[in-house]
């Protein structure tokens, strides 16, 4: 129920000019992370990888032909996505990045699953299936750089930061480095990524390709595009207790990026 409330024009103002306080240095610190992000792309180590994760929105399978009451009760998938940033190697990609002439290969990488949980478990297994294909192509990664959005619930949570502390027994890296989009909702190729799967999937049940778009459908392989569909819909995955200097809410809110070196550790700026 809406509350209404009379009060001065410039009370009004004032409240708006408090909340414009802290704006640019949040402005600042978005657009230093958006270039510190291109930097590392187009000057990416080696043994390093980069990461950006986003669950794009539920995609509501449709039909062709459908009966009216149909529309009320389409099934639903939900989309995991990531963009996968590497260097070359020369058995996958027919070229081979070197110090002299490094190259770098961005892929996509859908996760789908029929469960729409978003959960911080679900985004465990998507970074143990990336651990998995990276090692199925002889890719050596030391160092794993990932950027992330602020929600609680996947990544941002004294929990989500306990399973980065698992980095070297569950994904083999020595490294695992965790950006959180100063924006919280990160936009950039993820986002194109999803929407271009979900048009796709429209556009073929439109032209008649396909009678159905079901979660089977959405299965694939192509050269730069990685798809999975995941049938268990309550993966398990193992809790992790993690030491943290400061374990409050405000103060995880307040965290851009942790670093996690040592099992059971995590540093945090």
């Amino acid at each position: 129920m809406l509350v209404s409330k009379k009060t001065k024009p410039g009370e009004m103002f004032n409240h708006f000019k408090s909340l414009l306080e802290n704006f640019p240095a949040h402005q600042n610190r978005a657009n230093w992370q958006s270039e510190q992000y291109r930097n590392i792309v187009q000057n990416l180590p080696n043994n390093h990888a980069i990461c950006i994760h986003d669950y794009s929105e539920n995609y509501r399978c449709s039909e062709r032909t459908e009966i009216q009451s149909a529309y009320f009760q389409r099934a639903e998938v939900s989309i995991h996505v990531t963009i996968l940033n590497r260097h070359a190697i020369f058995e996958v990609d027919g070229i081979d990045s070197t110090l002299d002439s490094p190259v770098i290969v961005s892929e996509q990488f859908f996760v789908i699953n029929p469960n729409s949980d978003h959960d911080r478990h679900y985004t465990r297994y998507v970074q143990t299936l990336i651990s998995k294909y990276l090692k199925s192509i002889s890719a050596e990664i030391k160092i794993m750089h990932e950027f992330t959005d602020g929600c609680s619930a996947q990544y941002k949570s004294q929990n989500c930061m306990g399973d980065v502390c698992t980095h070297r027994s569950d994904l083999g890296y020595d490294v695992l480095i965790r950006n959180y989009f100063e924006t919280s909702h990160g936009k950039g190729p993820h986002d194109a990524a999803g929407g271009f799967l979900k048009n796709q999937a429209d556009y073929a049940v439109h032209r008649g390709a396909i009678n159905e778009c079901d979660k089977t459908q959405f299965i694939g392989d192509s050269k730069r595009v990685k798809m999975i569909q995941n049938d268990n819909s309550n993966s398990e995955i193992n809790e992790v207790q993690c030491k943290t200097n400061d374990n409050t809410i405000e103060a995880i809110v307040e965290k851009d990026m942790i670093i996690a070196v040592l099992a059971d550790d995590v540093d945090y700026e």
